[in-house]
């Protein structure tokens, strides 16, 4: 037989084209085929597609749940699926649509895991996942939705589904102590593996304990306790189950940011309630005002003789001070009595008796915190300023970003006093001798840093799964980050087991070397570059890269806060405590506290340690005095006389620097920029945020405040430093989302809140930028102010150019003020100086005080050599002779170091007395008197005896036995028995004469000055981190508890919200059952706004790009008055606008609200969507009639391309906006009455206005269609999803009722011959009620043979026409249509016969009919 092979190459299926025509490799129709893609010889061919079956429904029977994405990972034969039943854009958080699974199916085994499950996944159909790639075991996925993802496949399914803990539902009988395996019995239960340990009482089971939790367990399910060994019918209840992955914290690619600086403050050990730094000097064994002695022999009593002192200031012990004894084993054990006065270098006097051996060590004022045998390195931390920082290590490997680091860990030896043995020796005295400050080093040599953690220590594995903490060190002056310890997981990170309970590690730093230094690009990652969401990914080279991304959030354009700097302020934690009288106290109720103490405020979280205290978590105190009245936020139960606890959340407002960095001090002098860093949980940063430009508060400035020098208001000695001071006003908002503006709202951790937001702003850092970076201080021997000498008196009085100082420059200070060298020639030796200075220790006569020189600086008008800046070698003053430098006389001789003829630094000052600087030169008067012990005439030298007082070279002799002398005085003293004077001029005197003498000692200038120098300016505009950071909701509770302003709104009920809504209608509930909503304070009370508050809509976008403000369609209203409620009503706009569209994003409504209440103000963002209604259909009815909404009709047609009828449809927009046309999409869809599909026979044909969408209905077949009835779904889909249809059913064609082959025989000639024979084919058609009008008799000419010789379809017209084709009809009789026929043909004569023959129906209708046009 001949082969038919057809190859179906072009893989097409083709159902335009008539089969006849269809062009070789395709094909018309195929159910259940697929080509092959071989490349062998069977290309093309056709084959089955294997069928599906179900190999799992992963133990679960949530309804509605679907597949939105899956990896098939064909190397493993393992499949991994994302499930969920959410069919919305919102996030659920309890039942249908909260239900979201990551699942694996292992087809080599036919298992399947949970691997992952919880409302957090945040699933939903609408974002299905296209993104999915395995590295190594590490699953990646996104949705575009959430943020991007991964877990380790190993560790999720080892533990998913571990069985946590049980409970006993039937005790069964027969069992012994011992251990059991078990077998689930819920019908589709997955879990294997458990094994648990049973006690007994008389073969029933007593209690079960898991002994090995196995996996794939689900809460509820029910387990059999099996053998080996006996006991039967005992079952037990799956209570809880474990699964590694359980919230967004452990499955974000992004990693969880340490927020917070390492905490270097404590409790006192020394001062119980006190607090302390954790920065100390364990070596030093005395403070520094202390010291050791020996003891001299065994000895007791109140005084014990000494030896081998070692006190470096004075040598020996002061009064007052402690005394201690070093033990045996080293340590420092109190004495209990103090020095009292008497004591020396060798003598202690006690103040009371002591019993002493000879040898021991005495310590006097004794370090409390000295360790003996410390075995860190006390001069590691010397010459260092250190910061500390942490990082966590997590458990697939990736590290956190850093945390802030510390401030420098530094505290000055002596605690930066200078201490003096006297007024000219001392720690003063070396610093102007040297230039420098010895002391100045770090006395720190043990630290015990407070790691701040996101949950207690024991749960930081389960938590984040940290498995280690990197403990990190940077030196000031160097660019490396060094790690110090690698902390491990082991015991709880080695802390003890109430250690393990706090949310704080304390790593005791013992001044070690750091071990390893990190590599460069892991120092300057500051943040995971993790897209917020991303809708692709893909692994390039072992790489996962994202496309089509949003790759960070939007920052508040400005926030609402000030800046000042003032005196660092008093330690506090805002904590507080007080008591009651006890008693039940429902939310609301006055309570009556005593005792109070600390900080009580509104806001203050309560809690108590007596177990019969009944507080609820969350308990915060709504109003109080703070000291005897309060009321509460919650039903509280207290016991009388307990003493409750009182504590703010987090550590926004609390001042720890006084204590936690004694020694440091905002610089003065300088500009601070102070500006605010934003970060999600996962270290997403915002770029720095600057105030607004409000108005000044409480002194405080916008994001600039300049920190000047100390004033004669401060009291110097209790002095602790400035600081800078942030006075944040509103809080940081909005709470919520704005998917228009990227704004991520505020962080809401909590998976079973309606409000859930992983990815919202979590934590804040204060950033500060300040230019004036490097300075100077200047040590020096003291300024002298005005000229030294006045030549024009030949004295230093008056004092000329006190507007002019003078200050001598050695070592270092040569560099810290140099000479301008680059517009000089060779010979100048003086030099002018840019350096601008500012005096901040000014010398007296006597000792030094603090200057204060508000914004003024000093200029450095020359720079020269004391001998060419003055006539030093030259100078005589009132004598004859030139005096030498060395001499006391000569006037420049104060200078210090004046011999070696120094640089002179010649500062000009001011004009105003009170800004000069310094002190004029003076001298001191020394006088003398002697009685002559011979005569002398006209000699030049005298022998004194009987002298009194001072005589020295350049002393003046004022007077002789009362006669007054000028211009004499000694040349030469010499002291042999007696006093030899030798003069400079001739004199006379009688034996005995008194002789007076009288000297001007011009005094030394060397009390120490300090001046600093004006800082270089950076041109770098950087902000640098600071060690101050927090929570944000910890910042706006702050803000929010101390006022009534608004922070959330409660009652917004978008459900009635639909595309229907008429003008003024409200958008929240319908006019009948509004559903207002109210501004409640941060304890969750609705606010009555007063007369200077506002509340208003700011904008109204919704989601498509580039869209614009919309906030004219709305209006903000109060249905009911003030206080009872806000509504919105739409406008006009909104009519002639708002349709439900098919524009992505365009019905989701973003309002952002602002309100401003007791001058705080709140932004808001809230979403409206809009609800879609059905749309409406109309039509025919079959009847006339054109029912509205269309109904199911029956209508007839041709089989050939042909209108069939004509419907409208419209949307749910509200009719008098002109939108109802819009977005209204038609299908068809058909069967023939065997079911076969002819969908693509038929064609909705639309057409639009926004007015209404038209529909007609075609028969669009490609040729005629087999005569039929048709059953045609024709159906209007709006842009929701929601549709109307109908069901047409079409009779197409026609159907005979009878068919006959006619023949019809005739003469061509009256004489009977030339008989000739026509032949054609008789139809009736009969159909009931005639709904075509077709019913009548049909000819066509041409026998039944030749009609249907090679065609389906019998085409029939209702004419009576003799030209070709020839048809005939008659609504008559048979007679009538074969007259009509036979009318026809001229020439016909007798004798005329006629025959049919009857077709039987099983033949004709293997064939189509229909009547054409």
């Amino acid at each position: 037989m001949a082969e038919v092979k057809n190859a179906f190459i072009k893989s097409k299926m083709n159902k335009d084209l008539d089969s006849r025509l269809l062009p070789s490799g395709e094909y018309r129709n195929a159910l259940n085929a697929q080509v092959s893609k071989s490349e062998g010889s069977d290309v093309g061919a056709l084959e089955n597609v294997l069928g599906n079956k179900q190999v799992s429904d992963f133990g679960l029977s949530i309804s509605n749940l679907s597949s939105i994405g899956y990896l098939s990972d064909e190397a493993n034969s393992m499949i991994y699926v994302f499930l969920t039943d959410n069919d919305t854009n919102d996030y659920i958080p309890t039942g249908a649509g909260s239900n979201h699974y990551v699942v694996s199916y292992n087809a080599t085994n036919d298992t399947s895991s949970i691997l992952v499950k919880g409302a957090f996944l945040n699933f939903s159909k609408l974002n299905p996942i296209f993104g999915v790639n395995l590295l190594e075991n590490l699953l990646f996925w996104t949705d575009n939705r959430n943020q991007p993802r991964k877990i380790n496949i190993i560790s999720a399914t080892e533990s998913a589904g571990s069985v946590m803990d049980v409970g006993l539902s039937a005790i069964g009988n027969g069992y012994i102590n011992s251990v059991y395996n078990t077998q689930n019995q819920v019908p589709g239960g997955v879990g294997k593996g458990l094994t648990v340990s049973v006690t007994t009482i008389g073969g029933t089971i007593n209690s079960v304990t898991v002994v090995n939790p196995g996996n794939g367990y689900a809460v509820g399910d029910l387990v059999n306790i099996l053998g080996p060994g006996p006991g039967t019918q005992a079952v037990i209840s799956i209570s809880s189950v474990f699964y590694y992955y359980t919230s967004e914290d452990n499955i974000s690619v992004a990693k969880y940011n340490p927020y917070e600086a390492i905490e270097l403050y404590e409790s006192s050990a020394l001062s119980p309630g006190d607090y302390e730094s954790t920065m100390k000097d364990v070596f030093s064994i005395a403070y520094p005002d202390g010291g050791t002695a020996l003891v001299n022999g065994d000895q007791s009593g109140t005084s014990i003789n000494i030896d081998q002192t070692n006190i470096p200031v004075g040598g020996k012990p002061v009064t007052g001070q402690s005394v201690s004894k070093i033990n045996a084993t080293g340590e420092v054990t109190d004495l209990g009595v103090t020095v009292i006065p008497g004591s020396s270098s060798t003598v202690l006097n006690v103040s009371s008796s002591i019993s002493v051996t000879d040898d021991e060590e005495l310590v006097f004022d004794a370090n409390p915190y000295y360790i003996p045998n410390y075995k860190g390195d006390p001069k590691f931390l010397e010459d260092k300023f250190v910061r500390f920082s942490y990082r966590f290590k997590f458990n697939d490997g990736e590290h956190s970003i850093q945390a802030p680091f510390t401030q420098p860990c530094f505290i000055p030896k002596q605690d930066g006093y200078f201490l003096n043995n006297t007024p000219t020796e001392g720690d003063e005295q070396q610093a102007y001798s040297s230039t420098i400050i010895d002391f100045m080093e770090n006395k720190v040599n043990k630290i015990d840093l407070k790691i701040p953690l996101p949950s207690s220590v024991v749960n930081l594995s389960n938590s984040l799964h940290i498995e280690e903490i990197d403990i990190l060190y940077k030196e000031s002056d160097g660019l490396a980050v060094q790690v110090v310890e690698t902390l491990s997981n082991t015991n709880n990170f080695g802390t003890s087991e109430a250690d393990s309970l706090l949310d704080v590690l304390t790593y005791e730093y013992e001044s070690q070397i750091p071990y390893k230094t990190l590599p460069s690009d892991e120092i300057t990652r500051v943040y995971d570059k993790v897209p917020v969401k991303a809708f692709s990914q893909e692994i390039i080279s072992n790489r996962i890269v994202y496309g089509n991304y949003q790759n960070k959030h939007t920052p508040p354009a400005l926030l609402n806060y000030n800046v000042t700097s003032s005196e660092k302020s008093d330690f506090n934690l805002n904590k507080g405590s007080a008591q009651t009288s006890g008693g039940s106290f429902a939310a609301g109720a006055s309570i009556t506290i005593y005792n109070a103490s600390g900080s009580i405020v509104v806001g203050s979280l309560l809690s108590s340690l007596y177990p019969n205290d009944s507080i609820p978590i969350g308990t915060r105190v709504v109003t109080t005095d703070g000291s005897t009245t309060m009321t509460l936020n919650k039903d509280v139960g207290l016991s009388s006389s307990i003493l409750i606890d009182f504590n703010l959340s987090g550590n926004v407002s609390d001042s720890t620097s006084k204590v936690e960095y004694p020694s440091s001090n905002l610089k003065t002098n300088r500009n601070y920029q102070v500006g605010f860093v934003l970060s999600d949980k996962f270290g997403r940063q915002s770029s720095v945020i600057l105030a607004s430009n409000s108005e000044n508060t409480y002194n405080f400035s916008v994001s600039t405040a300049f920190s000047p020098y100390i004033d004669e208001g401060t009291n110097t000695y209790d002095w602790m430093g400035n600081s800078l001071k942030v006075l944040v006003n509103d809080p940081i908002s909005p709470q919520s989302p704005n998917p228009v503006t990227n704004e991520p709202g505020i962080y809401n951790g909590d998976a079973s809140s309606d409000d859930y937001n992983p990815l919202g702003w979590y934590s804040y850092k204060i950033v500060v930028k300040q230019v004036e970076q490097e300075y100077y201080n200047v040590y020096s021997a003291g300024a002298m102010k005005g000229l030294p000498y006045n030549y024009d008196t030949f004295d230093i009085t008056p004092v000329l150019s006190e507007n002019t100082s003078f200050i001598t420059l050695l070592n270092d200070n040569i560099n810290k003020i140099p000479r301008d060298l680059s517009e000089v020639g060779p010979q100048d030796k003086a030099f002018r100086s840019s350096v601008e200075i500012y005096g901040r220790v000014q010398n007296t006569s006597t000792s030094n005080e603090q200057f204060y020189p508000g914004r003024r600086s000093f200029t450095t008008s020359s720079v020269e050599d004391l001998f060419g800046l003055f006539d030093v070698q030259d100078f005589k003053g009132k004598f004859d002779e030139v005096i030498p430098i060395t001499n006391p006389l000569n006037a420049f001789h104060g200078f210090f170091k004046s011999d070696s003829d120094p640089f002179i630094a010649e500062i000009s000052t001011s004009q105003n007395s009170g800004l000069q600087f310094g002190v004029n030169n003076s001298f001191t008067e020394v006088a003398g008197s002697g009685d002559a012990k011979a005569v002398g005439s006209n000699v030049i030298t005298v022998d004194l005896e009987n002298v009194v007082g001072t005589i020295e070279i350049g002393s003046s002799l004022i007077s002789i036995d009362g006669a007054v002398v000028n211009g004499v005085y000694a040349t030469s003293v010499t002291i042999n028995g007696f006093t030899t004077v030798v003069f400079n001029k001739i004199i006379s005197y009688s034996n005995g004469d008194e002789l007076i003498f009288s000297q001007q000692d011009f005094n030394d200038i060397n009390t120490l000055a300090v001046f600093e120098t004006k800082p270089v300016t950076s041109r770098l505009d950087i902000f640098w981190e600071t060690s101050s950071s927090g929570l944000i909701t910890d910042l706006n509770d702050v803000i929010l508890y101390s006022s009534n302003a608004g922070s959330s709104f409660v009652g917004w009920n978008d459900a009635a919200f639909d595309e229907g809504l008429g003008l003024d209608d409200p958008i929240l509930g319908t006019q009948a059952t509004r559903s207002d909503f109210f501004i409640v304070n941060n304890l969750g009370n609705a606010i009555t706004l007063g007369a200077n508050d506002t509340f208003d809509i700011t904008s109204v976008f919704d989601n498509v790009p580039g869209s614009l403000d919309k906030s004219n369609w709305f209006v903000l209203y109060e249905p009911n008055g003030p206080g009872n409620g806000y509504n919105i009503k739409v406008k006009q706009n909104f009519v002639d606008n708002v349709y439900y569209s098919s524009i992505t994003g365009s019905n989701e409504f973003n309002f952002s609200f602002t309100s401003v209440i007791d001058g705080i103000t709140t932004r808001y963002n809230e979403v409206a969507r809009l609800t879609n209604l059905p749309p409406i259909m109309s039509g025919p009815g079959g009847n006339g009639t054109t029912p509205t909404p269309a109904v199911n009709y029956t209508a007839t047609g041709s089989t050939f391309p042909s209108y069939i009828d004509t419907f409208t449809a419209v949307n749910g927009a509200n009719t008098l906006g002109g939108n109802q046309g819009r977005d209204i999409t038609w299908s068809v869809s058909a069967v023939d009455s065997n079911n076969n599909d002819f969908s693509f026979a038929f064609s909705a044909v639309t057409s639009q206005t926004n007015e209404l969408s038209t529909c007609e209905l075609r028969n669009v077949a490609g040729s005629p269609i087999p005569v039929g009835t048709y059953t045609i779904n024709l159906k209007c889909l709006d842009a929701g999803n929601a549709f109307d249809e109908i069901v047409i059913t079409a009779e197409l064609g026609v159907i005979p009722s009878r068919v006959y082959d006619f023949t019809w025989t005739y003469s061509l000639s009256a004489t009977f011959e030339n008989l000739t024979t026509k032949r054609a084919t008789i139809i009736e058609i009969d159909a009931a009620d005639d709904p075509l009008g077709y019913n009548g008799w049909y000819i066509v000419a041409s026998s039944w043979s030749n009609l249907t010789n090679g065609v389906n379809i019998i085409s029939m017209k209702q004419q009576n026409e003799c030209s070709e084709p020839l048809y005939f009809y008659s609504a008559g009789t048979l007679g009538d249509v074969v007259n009509n026929w036979q009318a026809c043909t001229t020439g016909a004569y007798e004798p005329k016969t006629e025959a049919s023959v009857p077709i039987a129906s099983s033949e004709f209708l293997q064939y189509g009919f229909e009547v054409i046009q």
